[in-house]
């Protein structure tokens, strides 16, 4: 499939997730304790090369616990903060338990990062912060973990949750980078990029269910990545971009009952929400876009899907689409393509029983909707747009219309023997409908 195929490899999977998990760094095995007395507080550095000095336990030995939580049966602190041309790390790898809290804190020049790497532990949490140059990372093994990202400035906020149950968030400003990343069922994974940021969140792994993925990028060239990159169901993603140049994606692989969005605004927007694994069925997919914009919804394959594509502004295009399926059916599935100005809207599907609709207003409007096997297919153009409408097979209708100077519609309606292809054309437009045995209505 070309158009999803493109559309997958310039919004997340090129250069966005691969890329930004890559980056992360593999947890240390040794825990870097706050201060050199033994108090287990924060240190400040000493303004000296390396930041201040600092005591190294071996792995998996924790500080003594606060004790002061009751909602931790086993609270430990590990906790660092440093200065200068700093850089900060706290990482605790217990075998299990439950409670654990990493923090890190670096400023100016910084770079900080928290870990946890038990896979039997629960319910941590763990926090990076970075300030000024600095980049944060967070990350955790087990279920029920809290992991937070925060990296100003120029800065790049990475955070990483394997297992279930687990909540992660992330918040990069100014030229940063955020990007969060979690494995298993019910993970919250969101991230935040703003001025000149690029944000993905992403559910990875052999599958995942009952996922919330959130991804925003504010500013000139922002990108906003959230998906769900292998098979799972009823998982929530979205993404918003905002500023010019700005490009959102909302992914999910194949899987059932998801609901996607993706929401550009500003010049150049591009948004676009797409099941594109094998099959996908219940799924709900949403795509706005405005100024120069262009949205697209699209499912590979599959039943009882709803897509809609919104795209407002001069030049905007706005493409709804579920493919034939390789197997299968594609079945029941309602298709809208909205494009306002000078925008051209396009709805397609193949399978039985479906709707697609395609609307186009503005100069040079261009309106194209195609359905098959009982389906309906609607395509309406105004001012001087081309509007076309295909239908095939038996019980199938086929409606087109354009209005405006210069307008031409097509409507064709083959199956024989029943079916309605309607054309309607303005001022100075040419009309064709065409049926085998059906009703013909044309201007």
């Amino acid at each position: 499939m070309t158009l999803v195929a493109a559309v997958v490899a310039a919004g997340m999977l090129a250069g966005g997730t691969a890329t930004a998990f890559a980056a992360i760094p593999a947890p240390s095995p040794t825990v870097f304790a706050a201060s050199s007395d033994g108090r287990g507080g924060d240190h400040h550095g000493s303004n000296n090369n390396n930041g201040g000095s600092t005591r190294i336990h071996s792995s998996g030995q924790q500080q003594s616990p606060r004790g002061n939580s009751p909602r931790y049966s086993n609270d430990n602190t590990t906790s660092t903060r440093q200065d200068s041309t700093s850089h900060a790390s706290a990482t605790i790898d217990p075998a299990s338990g439950t409670g654990n809290h990493v923090r890190s804190s670096a400023h100016n020049n910084s770079n900080a990062t928290s870990s946890v790497t038990g896979a039997g532990s629960s319910r941590n949490e763990v926090s990076s912060n970075a300030n000024n140059s600095g980049i944060a990372t967070s990350t955790a093994s087990g279920r029920n973990n809290n992991v937070h990202s925060n990296a100003n400035n120029s800065a790049t906020a990475l955070s990483v949750a394997t297992g279930n149950n687990n909540n992660v968030q992330i918040n990069a400003n100014n030229s940063g980078i955020a990007a969060a990343g979690v494995t298993g069922n019910n993970n919250n994974a969101s991230s935040t990029a703003n001025n000149s940021g690029r944000a993905t969140s992403g559910v990875f792994g052999s599958g995942g269910n009952n996922n919330t993925t959130n991804a925003t990028a504010n500013g000139a060239g922002s990108q906003a990545a959230s998906g769900v990159i292998t098979a799972g169901n009823s998982n929530t993603t979205n993404a918003t971009a905002n500023g010019t140049n700005t490009t959102a994606s909302s992914l999910v692989d194949s899987g059932n009952s998801n609901k996607l969005s993706s929401s550009a605004t500003g010049t150049g927007s591009t948004a676009a929400s797409i099941v594109f694994g094998a099959t996908g069925n219940n799924n709900k997919l949403g795509s706005q876009a405005t100024d120069g914009a262009t949205a697209v919804s699209a499912v590979n394959s599959g039943n009882n899907n709803q897509a809609t594509s919104i795209a407002k502004g001069a030049g905007s295009a706005a493409v709804a689409l579920v493919n034939a399926p390789t197997t299968g059916t594609s079945d029941n599935n309602v298709l809208n393509a909205i494009g306002t100005n000078g925008g051209q809207a396009g709805a397609s599907v193949i399978g039985d029983n479906n709707k697609a609709t395609s609307v186009a207003e503005g100069t040079n409007s261009t309106a194209l909707a195609n359905a098959e096997n009982g389906s309906t297919a609607t395509a309406a153009a105004r001012n001087g747009g081309q509007a076309t409408a295909i239908a095939t097979l038996p019980g199938s209708r086929a409606t087109a219309i354009a209005i405006g100077n210069g307008s031409s519609a097509v409507a064709s309606q083959t199956a024989p023997g029943q079916g309605t292809a309607t054309a309607t054309c303005g001022t100075g437009g040419v009309a064709f409908a065409a049926t085998s045995g059906g009703a013909v209505d044309a201007c």
